[in-house]
């Protein structure tokens, strides 16, 4: 006799996937009930594969439009995710259709995500914008204190990067700092300010490390 069970059906595209969150430890040996209270702090649901925990949240297949209420809500449960703990957090739009395309996703990125959750394993991302104070300023004395800049503040993170400048006269750079050593570096970003006053240094953040690891979008299609 034929069994009558259906299989599970994926959602349509009008209907709720999930929304990845970020990628966390899995805290499994403090059991099933705490992770997911956990998790209910962000208005999300866990994942697990072996030691590393999807945090996962409803959210459409497909959509025509971002939603710009939608995104400072996803980036608002990653910044309150990061008071927490560490996170490597994922872009808002990575969409699973079900639980087990999210627990594949997991496996078969287990190591590059095991890897980003040791880089990044008690640490957060400050921003740097420096601009200079007079327009007339010349651009490559600026390059040089920017890059002067860039190099003092290198020296207090555990990785950095600079950015193209999308502006002629903005010099951007991102900086994976220590938690433990967050005022050390806020105070010398202030002391270099006090030591360039032809520059305008702007400090952002603490920020989950977004440009220090990236979420591939190809495992979360199905």
């Amino acid at each position: 006799m034929a069994d009558r069970r259906s299989s599970p059906r994926a959602p349509g595209p009008d209907e709720p996937g999930l929304r990845l969150l970020g990628i966390v430890h899995s805290e499994r040996r403090l059991g099933p009930i705490w992770e997911a209270s956990r998790a209910a702090r962000f208005d999300a649901e866990v994942v697990r594969f072996r030691d590393v925990a999807a945090l996962v949240y409803p959210g459409p297949v497909e959509s025509a439009s971002a939603d710009m209420q939608e995104i400072v809500g996803h980036h608002r449960r990653l910044d309150a995710l990061l008071q927490r703990e560490t996170v490597v957090p994922a872009p808002y739009g990575v969409v699973f259709r079900t639980r087990r395309d999210v627990t594949r996703f997991l496996r078969e990125r287990y190591g590059e995500l095991g890897d980003a959750l040791v880089f990044v394993e008690g640490r957060w991302e400050f921003r740097l914008h420096l601009v200079p104070e007079d327009r007339e300023f010349p651009d490559a004395l600026a390059l040089d204190m920017a890059t002067h800049i860039y190099a003092e503040l290198r020296k207090l993170a555990h990785a950095a990067v600079p950015f193209p400048r999308d502006e002629p006269r903005t010099f951007t750079s991102a900086y994976l700092v220590d938690r433990m050593g967050t005022r050390a570096f806020l105070e010398r970003v202030e002391e270099l300010g006090r030591t360039n006053p032809d520059l305008a240094l702007d400090s952002t953040g603490p920020w989950p490390p977004y440009d220090f690891v990236s979420m591939r979008r190809d495992s979360s299609e199905s």
